[in-house]
């Protein structure tokens, strides 16, 4: 339903109608068979559930999958379809990405401790949404690839450096019987936001997209004279080249055309990037329905010992 409803345009396709309904009643049976009375070898147990960090945890991993693997879906696509970046050289910024996700990664798991997991996952979520922000303030149809060195830089970063404390703090709960189940639970539920984060932002694209030229369609009138004097600088263009002057006019219409799909295009992306910036700022919401962790004021007084 996921994979192929922004393709086959959702619940106009009767299989993502089907699959739509199996999924919503599938659900809670599966809950109840996996919870009965009698079931004494569940495929999954549904135990760790009752740990407060673990309940609480589990909407954060769904929205940190969200971030994982939304920007791995944003950015190629920007890259490709509106930059015309080779594959390697989307490859080439890819890693960049992936580099800061590594270092995030390492470092996030070697400082929570001493941070605490909150502050620590607070850090994270904070420096994701921050790159995300520049991601929209610095996108143009023209951005260089050193434009996009800091929001690659910081999107990875922060994603990979919350990986470590959630996946310690999802489990500080958790018995040693159910380590092994929830640590399974842990993974399906990135896995899935970051599916359910994909089919949103193709949807989000497209919607924005429709939106945006409109928008900026109404402005393309007689009345406006920055269009006007666009209009003129392209007709003089192409009349010096020998083109007639309803050829001329034409094909100036067509060239400021097509630089408005390519703006609407931007301008859809960069709503794309906003959107992800809430998902960090809804991960910082999260943060307060956590059970108690270490003192924020212990992460606090480290800083300061650190930087004296």
């Amino acid at each position: 339903m996921l994979s192929r409803g922004e393709r086959d345009d959702w619940f106009s396709d009767p299989l993502i109608v089907f699959l739509s309904i199996l999924a919503a009643a599938s659900f809670p049976l599966f809950i109840y068979w996996e919870r009965r009375p009698t079931n004494r070898d569940p495929i999954i147990s549904l135990g760790p559930y009752r740990s407060r960090n673990f309940a609480v945890g589990s909407i954060y991993v769904v929205v940190l999958g969200m971030m994982l693997y939304g920007q791995l879906y944003v950015v190629p696509q920007f890259l490709r379809n509106v930059q015309h970046h080779s594959a390697w050289e989307t490859g080439l910024l890819q890693t960049l990405n992936a580099t800061a996700f590594a270092i995030g990664l390492v470092m996030g798991a070697m400082l929570m401790k001493r941070l605490g997991f909150r502050l620590a996952l607070a850090f994270g979520a904070a420096v994701f949404m921050f790159g995300m922000w520049q991601w929209t303030v610095r996108l143009r149809p023209d951005i260089s690839d050193q434009a996009m060195y800091p929001p690659l830089i910081l999107t990875g970063f922060g994603a990979g450096w919350q990986i470590g404390p959630i996946s310690t703090l999802i489990n500080s709960e958790i018995s040693n019987p159910f380590l092994g189940e929830a640590m399974e639970l842990y993974l399906c539920q990135r896995q899935l936001g970051g599916s359910w984060n994909i089919a949103i932002l193709a949807i989000l694209v497209d919607r924005r997209r429709s939106f945006w030229s409109s928008r900026l369609a109404e402005h393309l009138n007689e009345f406006n004279p920055l269009a006007q004097e666009a209009m003129h600088q392209g007709t003089s263009a192409l009349q010096s080249v020998g083109f007639t002057h309803t050829q001329a006019t034409a094909g100036a219409m067509g060239i400021l055309h097509g630089e408005l799909l390519i703006q609407s295009i931007v301008n859809a992306f960069a709503d794309t990037f906003a959107y992800q910036a809430m998902l960090g700022l809804a991960a910082l919401g999260l943060l307060l329905l956590f059970g108690k962790a270490r003192s924020l004021v212990s992460g606090f007084r480290w800083i300061v010992n650190m930087v004296r």
